[in-house]
């Protein structure tokens, strides 16, 4: 996605749209708009909110939901920071974060949609922690990352949820001769290049997707909205002021993400029966 599409009005345009439009404007007084603030009084409860799940980088995110840049569509954000893909089958993972999301999701609330961010972790630490301790291939913790994760999506979509939007996993950005200086303790230790945990999470989002769109989930990858062409790298604008910190750089990510997640919602997948 163009750098530019962040700032500009998302909105649709055509008249079909009209009335999602109307429900986010200011109307001028008078009795012509009349009609149009008592449909937009009508509409907006039916709008679907959005119950985000995932790590520390739904920060972008969640900044610009408090920013106002989702206009009036209401979202809670259940953020546990260190949380990874793989965790999701462990109930008595470190960070809890199983039992934290199921406690949000659980009984399905309707017209709600899981948005899920997960697996930034599980490509720039624990898959090359779990892999160096185990002596096994990187890509072999990478693929059982990718099916627990799918697992617990099954698990989403059983318990009776229309639709469901999942995030891919942002780039690295801490250059790996930063990596034994990181904020993070865990990150220490990893000695993966920047480039090799760049490739990683590439593959880690085209297992995830594949798998998404075999099970009618919408998936959402803005990879080459955050990658630099000419090095195939993170872009340095979204890295962290602080070259330490393994986050994007919130102010620069956050419209960037809204803009995108918007565009994504007014697929028309809400469906009468079935996923969607």
């Amino acid at each position: 996605m163009p750098d530019a599409a962040a700032g500009q009005d998302d909105e649709p345009g055509d008249d079909r749209k009209a009335f999602g439009r109307a429900a986010r404007r200011r109307w001028r007084p008078g009795q012509r708009g009349a009609w149009k603030r008592a449909l937009a009084r009508w509409l907006l409860p039916l709008q679907a909110s959005l119950l985000f799940c995932g790590d520390s980088h739904l920060a972008p995110i969640w900044k610009g939901y408090k920013a106002g840049l989702f206009g009036t569509r209401h979202a809670r954000c259940v953020l546990v920071a260190g949380a990874t893909a793989r965790g999701l089958g462990n109930p008595r993972s470190a960070t809890g974060a199983r039992l934290k999301y199921l406690e949000a999701l659980l009984p399905p609330a309707p017209r709600v949609v899981p948005v899920f961010l997960l697996g930034e972790v599980d490509c720039n630490s624990a898959v090359w922690l779990r892999a160096a301790a185990a002596g096994t291939d990187p890509a072999d913790e990478l693929t059982r990352s990718v099916t627990v994760y799918l697992s617990f999506l099954d698990e989403v979509l059983a318990a009776g949820y229309r639709r469901i939007l999942v995030l891919a996993a942002p780039l690295p950005t801490v250059e790996g001769s930063d990596h034994h200086r990181a904020h993070s303790i865990m990150r220490r230790d990893i000695t993966a290049t920047l480039r090799e945990r760049t490739a990683l999470t590439r593959r880690f989002n085209q297992a995830v997707g594949e798998g998404c769109r075999l099970r009618g989930i919408d998936f959402l990858d803005l990879t080459a909205a955050w990658t630099d062409p000419a090095t195939g790298l993170v872009a340095d604008r979204f890295r962290a002021r602080d070259p330490l910190d393994h986050h994007f750089d919130e102010e620069v990510a956050a419209p960037v993400w809204v803009a995108a997640i918007r565009r994504a919602l007014r697929w028309p997948r809400w469906r009468g029966a079935g996923r969607g």
